[in-house]
């Protein structure tokens, strides 16, 4: 945890433009003092989890956090970090507030439940090409659409591609 920590403390409010598109976790860290309001060690797991941002209608930011499963609203702090909805168990109000360590690379923390030896933290690198684009591309390829159309396109980060 103190690693990513550091990490987040030295790292840079990203702008919007540089965060659109999706973004896979590598590692999940959680304090045994978060889990259990013990002590103990961290439980550190390399994690699968998908983020995704597209911009919204009113020219703001939206994400797709994979355990969420809907589009949530992001906002900025006052430092300027990207806060957005990170509850996937809708059991409490959990937000990941994010800053970029460089530019294919993200480091969120909970910092609503953060305290003494308490912390939820996740690193998440940036996706090449993100999985929906990959599977919409196969999927029109497969069925010998000539091109994918905005309907098919919504609710991914394909969509903005086609705007």
């Amino acid at each position: 945890m103190a690693e990513m920590a550091r990490d987040f403390r030295l790292g840079r409010s990203p702008r919007a433009n540089n965060v659109v598109g999706a973004w896979r976790a590598t590692r999940h860290v959680v304090t045994e003092g978060f889990l259990t309001g013990r002590v103990g060690p961290d439980h550190v797991s390399p994690d699968s989890t998908i983020l995704t941002f597209r911009r919204a209608a009113n020219n703001g930011l939206e994400a797709l956090y994979g355990l969420v499963g809907h589009w949530t609203v992001v906002q900025r702090n006052g430092s300027g970090d990207l806060v957005f909805l990170s509850d996937d168990a809708e059991d409490v109000a959990l937000f990941f507030t994010c800053r970029a360590t460089g530019a294919t690379r993200l480091v969120c923390f909970d910092l609503d439940h953060i305290g003494a030896g308490a912390g939820d933290a996740m690193a998440f690198e940036r996706v090449a090409r993100p999985p929906a684009i990959q599977r919409t591309l196969r999927l029109t390829g497969e069925l010998g659409i000539a091109r994918a159309t905005p309907a098919l396109l919504s609710d991914s980060p394909a969509g903005e591609l086609g705007r």
